[in-house]
């Protein structure tokens, strides 16, 4: 049978989980950082961008100009087939602020959730892109665009066919 003492020390612990819970509950919401507070955060920090490419597709004296003109140090790694950069940004925490990827390999990693959708709000230069591309882009993104043009085209192959024929008879 409770007694009211009982009772009281009964209230007073479910009181206490009661309280520890909501703490548990509300310490994410309660240390999730502002975006002011990510501001003046970034504010302090040295200013660096990584870059994930294929190799010589800057030239490296635009990554020089660039660090001298923005103050900001470039960190730029370069990868040889698209199997590498998937490997390396499925497995997470990868780094890096901007990836070069194939389009038909970073269709398929945006749809798994691998990318950011792009802030095109930080992009003023974004009208100047053939709008034709950017949709291209953005059907294979379903529609949440997580990629920019960035190089397009087609590989050509030219031969001489007189040689051809000297060495294929």
């Amino acid at each position: 049978m409770l007694t009211s003492q009982k009772t009281h020390r009964l209230l007073q612990h479910l009181a206490q989980w009661i309280l520890l819970g909501l703490i548990i509950i509300a310490n994410p919401i309660l240390a999730t950082p502002s975006e002011q507070d990510l501001i003046d955060a970034a504010k302090g920090t040295p200013k660096q961008l990584n870059i994930y490419n294929w190799a010589d597709y800057i030239n490296p004296e635009a990554i020089t100009d660039f660090e001298a003109e923005f103050g900001i140090d470039v960190t730029y790694d370069i990868y040889d087939s698209s199997e590498i950069v998937d490997t390396k940004l499925m497995t997470g925490g990868s780094g890096y602020d901007v990836v070069v990827h194939a389009s038909s390999f970073t269709s398929r990693l945006a749809n798994l959730g691998i990318f950011h959708p792009v802030d095109f709000d930080r992009l003023p230069n974004w009208n100047h892109l053939d709008p034709v591309l950017v949709n291209a882009a953005n059907e294979k993104y379903s529609n949440s665009l997580q990629g920019v043009p960035f190089f397009w085209g087609t590989t050509g192959i030219t031969y001489n066919v007189d040689m051809i024929k000297a060495r294929m008879p």
